[in-house]
């Protein structure tokens, strides 16, 4: 008997990113700088960019302390997720960006409510790392293919949101652990 090793309804495919906060200089025509305590005076009341480097797509689940625990690879750290409260908070500029809970999309593709490692690595492939699978299925999400792209429609059979994550993943290309993450020298293929 093969030893499940996660639920199918803990699977979550996202973006890891390594949040950056680049340095912005606002200068006027006649090439003055203006600091962030100037806004006011200018009339600007909210001033914000954030960016990122993307470091892989990630097929996780929520572990106990609300952290992504990778299913791919073997990694000492767990990462934050966006818009869900960690109880640790050691690594906050990492984070997993544009994230869906794939159940529906397993359930539907006939995967078992207890998953093995194999499970996982085939959905890794199938879904994250080649993007041929999502690209012949997208009218299961309620897209079809128009004169300039994809275009909604009204028959969505499973969400939208996981097609819209995994286009991210796949258009980002990069499915192996970046250098720049915490510990990527220790981390390993499962």
């Amino acid at each position: 008997m093969k030893k499940y090793v996660a639920k199918r309804d803990n699977i979550y495919a996202g973006t890891l990113i390594k949040k950056i906060t680049p340095q912005v200089s606002i200068i006027d025509s006649n090439g003055q700088e203006f600091t962030e305590s100037q806004f006011p005076e200018l009339g600007i009341t909210n001033f914000q960019i954030s960016g990122g480097l993307i470091c892989r797509g990630m097929l996780f689940k929520i572990n106990d302390k609300n952290l992504a625990e990778d299913l791919i690879y073997e990694s000492p750290v767990d990462y934050n997720i966006e818009g869900i409260k960690p109880e640790l908070n050691l690594f906050d500029d990492f984070v997993i960006t544009e994230y869906a809970k794939l159940e529906e999309l397993l359930k539907y593709m006939k995967y078992s409510e207890d998953l093995t490692q194999e499970d996982l690595k085939e959905i890794y492939r199938r879904f994250l790392v080649h993007g041929w699978w999502l690209k012949r299925h997208l009218d299961l999400f309620g897209y079809k293919k128009g004169f300039h792209g994809y275009q909604s429609t009204e028959d969505e059979i499973l969400p939208r949101e996981i097609a819209d994550s995994l286009t991210t993943i796949n258009l980002s290309k990069v499915v192996k652990p970046n250098p720049e993450e915490p510990f990527a020298k220790l981390i390993k293929k499962r």
